[in-house]
């Protein structure tokens, strides 16, 4: 029996996967920063560690809000690469 087409192996597989990888990277950096910022800040002091707590909340909501872009001009961009369009 043949797979479906949707599940047949292509030529751009590779590519599609690294694309991946690389967009996962790119969303899992901010809260990697946080992570990184909290653990050197956790050695300052409390109110240290307060001051970046609301910073990070503030920083999160700031990322939140502005992440569509990223999801609405990724889906323009593909579409006009996949239709040829480099311009």
């Amino acid at each position: 029996m043949r797979a479906p087409h949707a599940l047949r192996r292509s030529p751009h597989d590779r590519e599609i996967l690294r694309l991946a990888v690389l967009a996962l990277g790119a969303l899992a950096a901010q809260p990697t920063f946080v992570l990184v910022d909290t653990a050197i800040v956790g050695h300052l002091g409390t109110p240290q560690l307060a001051a970046l707590g609301a910073a990070g909340l503030v920083l999160g909501g700031v990322f939140a809000m502005f992440n569509f872009l990223a999801y609405g001009t990724t889906s323009q961009v593909t579409r006009a690469v996949g239709a040829g369009a480099r311009e």
